[in-house]
């Protein structure tokens, strides 16, 4: 299906938003603030974000998304960040798994591609990200 050429421009800047997000990867706290904000703000019922401090108004320490069968959380631990995928049954992450920030990215894009392209909603939801 042809896309308009605002949606061009669209998906461009989305691209840049992530090309950001990748170069952020060094600079946890910033890196964390901007998926968590950006995301939440436009999927709140698939998103959840933690935060450090009394009642959970510190900086943000993981954001954690589900996808279908998949869970992708990314957060800080001891200093470093940690980007891992879990499969979902039942509501229930069954398994963790560690992996590259940069394959954690491509398969939280595939995710919300796959979404938006299955639901008007979401599609709506994701165009507030760029």
């Amino acid at each position: 299906m042809p896309t308009a050429a605002g949606d061009d421009a669209a998906s461009l800047a989305f691209l840049s938003d992530v090309e950001l997000a990748r170069r952020l990867a060094s600079d946890h706290v910033a890196l964390l603030a901007f998926v968590g904000e950006q995301l939440s703000g436009a999927m709140p019922e698939i998103v959840r974000v933690q935060r450090r401090g009394l009642f959970n108004t510190g900086q943000i320490d993981t954001v954690t998304v589900l996808l279908g069968a998949t869970h992708y959380e990314l957060s800080r631990r001891h200093g470093h960040l940690v980007a891992s995928t879990g499969a979902v049954s039942g509501g229930v992450v069954l398994d963790h798994r560690d992996v590259a920030f940069d394959e954690w990215v491509d398969g939280l894009l595939a995710g919300l591609a796959h979404l938006a392209a299955t639901s008007s909603q979401a599609q709506a939801s994701l165009s507030r990200l760029v």
